[in-house]
């Protein structure tokens, strides 16, 4: 028999300390910064996992200037997903590019977009619209999404369009989006059951696009979207019962989502463990963060 034991230790750093001298066998709760304080230990091994959550930007189509297929083509030019990765995210987050975090059947792990400024003008130029425009990002109060909008409003201006941010904390932000009053919000989302369609049916799903609807549980509603045919792809994917044939119809839903959609898909959560050398066979539980401790042995 095994016995586990669970501590809270609030504190990265103490955290670490305990990694290092032997006090605990597995640190969960480390910052990037802790784990690269452990680089060259030889008793503390590092492993990486990635968790279910997503960071997407949703462009109300309410707003006419954000229905434009050339403005939402160009904006996914106009992110810097690695440079975010490898600076103000590192450890974190990693570049990701549709709705399904990877670990779910058919996640794709395609990232056709980076950073191409000259690309995204020439889109914006052929939009029709009088440049600069200036639209509102709706974004939470907290460091880290604060960060991402700010590198977002950088290269944003690049192209010919002003983001003027409307900073309030989550219940604000939250509020915003239900009510479909925002021009583009800076939100996440994670999975609530280990199946595609928990995500399918947010993102690729509005059954009534009206607003008398009140359909605040499909992201697409709340940002004014009609899938169209990604609606009955999405219903047949889920009754579908061969599982090849089930994976191959969320890889197509992703793609037509990824391309031509109100939504940005940027990145995933990353997640980072630290354990002591002799520890085997820990399993961090993926993108259902489902840890499971009773394969661990020293």
């Amino acid at each position: 028999m095994k016995t586990v034991f669970m501590q809270h230790i609030p504190e990265g750093a103490t955290e670490r300390l305990a990694a290092e001298k032997g006090d605990i066998d597995i640190a969960r709760e480390l910052t990037p910064t802790d784990i690269e304080g452990l680089a060259g230990n030889p008793d503390v091994k590092v492993q990486g996992d990635v968790g279910g959550q997503v960071y997407y930007l949703a462009l109300n189509q309410k707003n006419e200037m954000l229905a434009n297929p050339k403005v939402q083509e160009a904006m996914r030019w106009a992110v810097d997903y690695q440079g975010m990765t490898d600076s103000i995210l590192k450890g974190l987050w990693v570049v990701h590019q549709s709705f399904l975090p990877e670990g779910f059947l058919g996640a794709l792990t395609e990232t056709p977009y980076s950073l191409d400024v000259e690309k995204a003008k020439a889109l914006m130029a052929e939009s029709g619209l009088n440049l600069p425009i200036e639209i509102g990002l709706t974004v939470r109060n907290n460091q880290e999404r604060m960060d991402i909008a700010q590198s977002i409003q950088n290269t944003f201006a690049q192209i010919g369009i002003n983001l003027v941010l409307d900073v309030g904390d989550g219940k604000q932000g939250l509020e915003t989006y239900r009510g479909r009053k925002h021009d583009i919000t800076l939100q996440t989302w994670g999975p609530d059951y280990p199946d595609p369609h928990t995500n399918a049916s947010t993102f690729a799903s509005n059954p009534d696009n009206s607003d008398e609807a009140g359909a605040t549980g499909y992201l697409a509603w709340r940002t004014a979207w009609d899938p169209g045919e990604l609606g009955a792809m999405t219903d047949a994917a889920v009754v579908e019962k061969d599982t090849e044939k089930r994976k191959a119809m969320y890889e197509d839903i992703q793609r037509k989502h990824r391309d031509n959609s109100a939504f940005v898909m940027m990145f995933q959560q990353a997640r980072q463990d630290a354990m002591r050398a002799n520890v085997m066979g820990f399993y961090a539980g993926g993108a259902t963060d489902s840890a499971a401790y009773w394969t661990v042995t020293k």
